[in-house]
């Protein structure tokens, strides 16, 4: 199937580490799917870690992903709002 060729060679994207542990089973197939959906390389060998340090399952590894989502998007809009605020308060500066 294509599916399964795509999913084997995006595999190969992971970090060295990651894919030993994939080939010496510390993790499964469904682990590392769920690492793979993170882009930033630090991201995936915090995860791996996680993953093996707490042995999480897949669900709990995506669970982990959620809140670290949330938590950032949440982080996002609080830097968004101060800069808004900051740029308001600079064009008041100008007006008075």
């Amino acid at each position: 199937k294509r599916s399964t060729i795509a999913n084997y060679l995006r595999l190969l994207t992971l970090p060295e580490i990651i894919q030993g542990g994939l080939r010496q089973t510390k993790i499964t197939m469904g682990h590392a799917k769920v690492i793979l959906s993170l882009t930033e390389v630090e991201q995936q060998l915090w995860l791996y870690n996680k993953v093996l340090r707490e042995s999480l399952t897949v669900r709990e590894a995506e669970s982990v992903i959620q809140k670290e989502k949330v938590n950032l998007t949440v982080i996002y809009m609080t830097l968004l709002l101060l800069n808004y605020k900051k740029e308001q308060s600079l064009k008041k500066m100008k007006v008075d």
